[in-house]
């Protein structure tokens, strides 16, 4: 039985400020990504767990069925 990727595509910004997050490393115990210099990330697993992490933030960690109606992630 082969299970289904999970994809998803956001931007990660300041729960503050509101700019986007560079560098936010986003991964679970199979798969990462990173963000990019406009807070952009593409993240495709086919576990359902999702975490964020970047120096100086609290890390997240959340389902992928959490974040599809979400526009944003903030940290």
């Amino acid at each position: 039985m082969q299970s289904q990727n999970l994809r998803l595509n956001k931007i990660v910004v300041d729960k503050t400020t509101r700019l986007p997050l560079e560098n936010v490393i986003i991964f679970n115990n199979r798969d990462n990504s990173i963000t990019n210099e406009d807070g952009l990330f593409v993240f495709v697993s086919d576990n359902n767990e999702i975490n964020f992490s970047l120096l100086g933030y609290n890390s997240l960690k959340m389902a992928f069925g959490d974040l599809t109606l979400k526009d944003a992630i903030f940290m």
